[in-house]
């Protein structure tokens, strides 16, 4: 989606990287269809992406290999199947994307835990050299999250991939315990 007017930021965001995480899925679904509907001005460019379909309507995290590891090449490790394929195309979707963009890239990988937490709604930023961006902080910290965590080494998923070969101010973002369709609170 693009907007018809000036953007400064291009932005990812994912949900469904695994299949049995609801409540980001019907968080993006409302997001789309309030931007549809013009309820909510679009004012940056954005992609929209659903990670594991097969996964999303066998409502299992995964069908053959957790897709949040194979990204950034660990693809290329495992056997193919339904998720190292849909990974690839992912990234691919994300290179088009984000390729031709001059504006400022970021990317919002949304999840839920499979387990309670004491810290139920927290931040994992990629590991980096860079300083991560003041503007991602600023969100997060306003996002009023329980806790940030940053990551200390490479690894292999989907908001470490679109960080170092974007350079996009990436995070995974924890949004609390996993529901079913439609019991999860989206205020």
């Amino acid at each position: 989606m693009t907007p018809q007017r000036h953007y400064r930021q291009a932005i990812v965001l994912s949900a469904g990287i695994h299949g049995n995480e609801i409540a980001p899925i019907e968080l993006l679904n409302q997001l789309v269809s309030e931007l549809l509907a013009g309820v909510r001005p679009l004012a940056v460019r954005l992609l929209v992406v659903l990670g594991t379909p097969a996964a999303m309507r066998a409502g299992k995290r995964y069908i053959h290999n957790d897709m949040n590891r194979l990204f950034a090449d660990p693809h290329c490790d495992f056997s193919h199947s339904e998720e190292t394929l849909r990974a690839q195309q992912l990234e691919q979707e994300v290179k088009r994307f984000f390729d031709p963009e001059a504006a400022e890239r970021f990317h919002y990988d949304l999840h839920t835990a499979i387990r309670g937490s004491c810290l139920p709604r927290f931040a994992l930023l990629p590991f980096q050299t860079r300083p991560y961006s003041g503007k991602m902080l600023a969100w997060l910290d306003a996002a009023d999250l329980d806790a940030l965590v940053m990551h200390n080494a490479p690894c292999s998923t989907f908001s470490y991939f679109s960080s170092k070969y974007f350079n996009a101010a990436s995070c995974t973002l924890e949004l609390g315990k996993a529901q079913p369709f439609g019991r999860n609170d989206l205020s």
